[in-house]
């Protein structure tokens, strides 16, 4: 299940970030560098071909942010944000945002 969906354009480049603060628990209030953005598209296949993430992800105090672009018109993608956290013990924790591209934004399909 998702955590958030949202619907693109196959030719709109965009940055999406979630918010960690809900999941991040005791002293541990910072997300690390080490935390990954992974895309697959709908077969479960990993979605690189498509450029849906570019560069690396940039964790922010309590937030991971990526940029996401391209994708094939009427394809769903599953992005996975996994933030580690800073306590020096590797915790991750993740969110999922599912990604819809369209051509046609509204209307019947």
């Amino acid at each position: 299940m998702a955590d958030a969906i949202r619907y693109k354009r196959p030719n709109e480049t965009f940055s999406y970030n979630f918010d960690f603060v809900d999941k991040l628990t005791g002293t541990v209030d910072t997300i690390a560098n080490g935390s990954s953005v992974t895309a697959l598209d709908s077969s479960g296949a990993s979605a690189t071909s498509t450029v849906i993430v570019t560069g690396s992800p940039a964790p922010s105090t309590t937030k991971l942010l990526a940029t996401l672009t391209a994708g094939t018109d009427l394809e769903d993608y599953t992005i996975t944000f996994k933030a580690k956290d800073t306590s020096g013990t590797a915790i991750y924790y993740e969110k999922v945002l599912e990604l819809r591209v369209r051509s046609g934004i509204g209307g019947g399909f």
